[in-house]
């Protein structure tokens, strides 16, 4: 006879069933990688294998160290209420940030500390090529670096992403922010687009004027091209690359010779098609010649001929 467990002779005997085990997440972390892992199994093959191999032998070690093993929570209970809390908020207002705690000669992707303004600004456009835009309409320069500080320790937002109309931003952290954009090389910050962000600091009607003179882009009808619209009204064609080259051909004029059967040939016919199939035509013929010659190997071992082929004259002496 088969045997049953006990929860299936509870069940068939109509009594209560054993409540399920809450169930424990771990996290196994190498010390000397700080990666982690949600299982045993994947941490134990990630130390064996040859990349972590190579680690080890740079550090001069033996044997990976004892992993750090800490206990979390159910990762779909911790999805379920960063929904929740996401549903739930508000949207920022970056005007609520109190700019008067943030330093502005600090720099918001790594937190250096510069000793004046200018020394900042040069700072972030000698590492990051980051310029100011529109900086002569500029009216609150040490607000407009506290604001960009203070979206990254305030708002833990990118300097990319704006910050208006938005939903808390995933970061808990301005290092994880900062690490963030290290990692993706996220270095600069939208501005076209989002003036409303930084109106603030700017004189907006000078700031409007000057982006009225300047030269404003275009698709072409192909697709390809753009045009370049200046403010006096006239326009720049800028051709794409493909574009210059389907002119070169079109503008060729190059005799292309008959292929090597022309005695076979109707002139009418191949005088009919294009450049562009004349070419492609005496292009194929001449590779599978050159794949023909290719056919032919001749080899040489103590002092006799191999591999000749059968229509090779002879000559004798």
């Amino acid at each position: 006879p088969a045997k049953t467990s006990n929860a299936q002779s509870k069940r068939k005997a109509g009594g209560k069933q054993p409540e399920r085990e809450k169930q424990h997440f771990y996290l196994w972390t190498d010390p000397l990688t700080r990666r982690s892992f949600k299982s045993e199994q994947t941490y134990r093959s990630y130390v064996q294998s040859a990349k972590y191999g190579k680690v080890l032998r740079k550090r001069k070690l033996e044997a990976a160290p004892d992993p750090y093993i800490t206990l979390t929570e159910n990762p779909a209970d911790i999805r379920y209420r960063q929904q929740e809390r996401n549903l739930n908020s508000k949207p920022v207002d970056p005007t609520e940030w109190d700019l008067s705690k943030v330093n502005p000669l600090e720099c918001p992707f790594d937190s250096h500390q510069s000793n004046t303004l200018e020394e900042a600004v040069g700072y972030l456009e000698d590492k990051y090529d980051i310029r100011i835009p529109y900086r002569h309409r500029l009216r609150n320069l040490p607000g407009f670096l506290c604001y960009l500080v203070a979206k990254v320790s305030l708002g833990h937002f990118p300097l990319s992403v704006s910050a208006v109309n938005r939903r808390p931003s995933r970061f808990k952290s301005k290092k994880a922010c900062q690490e963030h954009m290290q990692a993706k090389k996220d270095f600069g910050f939208n501005f076209k687009g989002n003036e409303e962000e930084y109106y603030r600091f700017y004189d907006v009607r000078g700031m409007a004027r000057d982006m009225e003179m300047e030269p404003r882009t275009e698709l072409a009808e192909n697709g390809r091209d753009v045009i370049v619209v200046h403010p006096d009204g006239t326009r720049q064609l800028i051709k794409s690359k493909k574009t210059r080259k389907m002119e070169k051909l079109r503008n060729m004029n190059i005799d292309i010779p008959l292929p090597s059967d022309s005695e076979n040939v109707d002139l009418g016919a191949w005088n009919q098609l294009s450049k562009q199939q004349k070419s492609l035509k005496f292009r194929t013929e001449r590779e599978r010649d050159k794949r023909r010659n290719d056919n032919i190997r001749v080899s040489v071992r103590n002092n006799k001929v191999f591999n000749l082929p059968r229509s090779c004259p002879m000559y004798l002496n």
